[in-house]
């Protein structure tokens, strides 16, 4: 295949493989041509961006409100009334009583009583016997003597096995027994007798009945009376807007020419460069190393869509944007 041909199969295989030109369009010239192209350029059918301008714009944040604003008091007339709560009244009330303080002299005799102190012990550790000394019979190896025996010789029978008559010496154990050291003792207490007086108030003489009369009682009552009403006007308050960039769209997205790069510049140094400068920008394109392939146009597809630029071709514009032009 010729160079001419390897560009031509690139282009369409960028468009078609991104998705954003039609299988059915072709390269060929046509009536809709750019009319400035110079000799030795090339031009390929893309699709062009929307191109928008940010436009300052007064946006509402709160609407006035309005206010009732006094223009002249009312005027109130007061008047005070005095109202009868409870009318005057008699009554009869009990008189000072008489009464005289007497003291009683209550006794309590002293109680009786045993008190106990416990009797007091100490333990003591003896010396028991359990059991007396007293001599036995023992075997032996060897005979030692002959005749009657005492204590300590020996006897030969005549079997030939001998006997030592031995002394055992007395066996004691130890015990702690507890020991009396002094009684209990009983001893008979007699508190005091208790002496207490107590002093009452003993009524003498009922006091006597005595009649009074209460006056009757009044409370001021207020009224209120307007003469003259109130004057109010309402005032309308102001509306506060801020001002917020919006972004207006000056040219819709639609189908134009973009120069591109002609068959005798598509090498495979010109596509070794292209995929280098994708996968640095963070755009994979597969392997790096020269030869086209479709994940390649898929990742100029998608850098071209990101940085708003002309789609569907290998375009100038797109060269000098990865840097390769």
């Amino acid at each position: 295949m010729s160079r001419h041909g390897s560009f031509k199969a690139l282009v369409g295989l960028v468009a078609m493989g991104a998705g954003l030109i039609s299988p059915s369009l072709t390269l060929a010239g046509g009536p809709d041509l750019p009319a400035y192209a110079k000799p030795g350029q090339c031009y390929g059918r893309v699709t062009t961006p929307a191109i928008y301008s940010t436009t300052s714009v007064q946006e509402l944040v709160r609407t006035g409100r309005k206010t009732t604003r006094l223009v002249r008091p009312a005027v109130v007339q007061k008047t005070v009334v005095r109202v009868l709560v409870r009318p005057a009244r008699t009554v009869q009330v009990r008189g000072p009583e008489v009464y005289r303080t007497v003291n009683r002299t209550i006794i309590t005799p002293g109680r009786r009583y045993w008190k106990v102190e416990p009797a007091v012990y100490r333990a003591v550790d003896e010396k028991v016997l359990v059991e007396a000394a007293h001599a036995e019979w023992r075997p032996s190896s060897q005979p030692l003597a002959y005749g009657e025996t005492m204590p300590g010789q020996t006897v030969l029978q005549a079997t030939g096995e001998v006997y030592c008559r031995v002394l055992v010496p007395p066996r004691y154990a130890h015990q702690t027994r507890q020991v009396e050291v002094s009684p209990e003792r009983r001893t008979e207490v007699a508190e005091p007798t208790r002496t207490r007086v107590i002093r009452s108030r003993v009524l003498i003489k009922a006091g006597p009945l005595v009649t009074r009369t209460l006056p009757a009682v009044y409370r001021d009552q207020v009224t209120r009376k307007v003469t003259r009403p109130a004057v109010t006007e309402v005032v309308g308050g102001q509306s506060v807007y801020r001002t917020v960039e919006k972004r207006v769209v000056v040219r819709e997205e639609g189908q134009g020419w973009a120069q591109v790069f002609c068959g005798g510049s598509i090498s495979n140094d010109f596509l070794y460069k292209v995929q280098g400068a994708l996968a640095s920008r963070g755009y994979d394109p597969g392997p790096v190393d020269g030869i086209d392939k479709p994940s390649m146009y898929a990742a100029i597809a998608r850098f071209q869509r990101d940085r708003n630029l002309a789609r569907g071709q290998l375009t100038i514009e797109t060269g000098r944007a990865l840097g390769v032009y």
